[in-house]
């Protein structure tokens, strides 16, 4: 008898361990299971937030480039104008000849002084986000002689950090026509985005 309790102690001991270890894998388990949850959860909100910085950088470049062009454009319409009204003040109209100013030359120009204004940084703008942040908008190639630009504009929130890039056709100058004194009528195209696409990046 006493044997037989014994052995039942035993064993009653060696099902408590067995027991106690499962229950302690278990909640090892789960315990695991939420904190990557909560990583994967964090991590995704932080993408998102990375993503919304990318366009936040994508919007003040936008802005500013049609700052740059905006001033451009006006200078040559002045320009025009100032040319226009001394060839018509000139005397004899017929043998002269009407050399309108190249918008192409006077927009490389300013682009060329005034490019670095779209180049931008902007760290911890957003008081509202609690971890490092920032947004970034670099020149990867400018081709003036094709009229077109591209740029990379980084987001990065914490360790997550998102890409766009964007392929600009630059403001370029059309004759419409003629006007009442038959000479050319210019009006100028605005600067168009050809292409606008997530990437990868460093």
């Amino acid at each position: 008898m006493k044997k037989y309790l014994t052995n039942s102690k035993g064993s009653l001991l060696v099902v408590t361990l067995i027991v106690g270890l499962i229950i302690s894998i278990m909640i090892m388990t789960a315990h695991q299971l939420v904190i990557n949850h909560y990583k994967l959860t964090q991590s995704s909100i932080n993408a998102t937030k990375a993503h919304y910085m990318a366009e936040t950088g994508v919007d003040t470049f936008l802005y500013e480039l049609n700052e740059i062009c905006e001033e451009i454009i006006y200078s040559y319409l002045e320009l025009l104008k100032e040319y226009k009204v001394k060839y018509l003040n000139a005397g004899d109209v017929d043998s002269m000849i009407y050399n309108l100013p190249q918008f192409c030359e006077l927009f490389r120009s300013y682009f060329n002084i005034h490019k670095n204004r779209i180049e931008i940084k902007r760290i911890n703008p957003f008081a509202e986000y609690t971890k490092p942040h920032h947004y970034e908008v670099k020149i990867e190639n400018y081709e003036p002689f094709n009229n077109r630009i591209e740029v990379k504009v980084k987001g990065q929130y914490d360790r997550a950090r998102r890409f766009i890039k964007i392929e600009i056709e630059l403001p370029v100058d059309i004759i419409d026509g003629v006007d009442e004194y038959n000479l050319p009528k210019t009006k100028i195209k605005p600067f168009e985005i050809i292409r606008y696409y997530q990437s990868f990046g460093v």
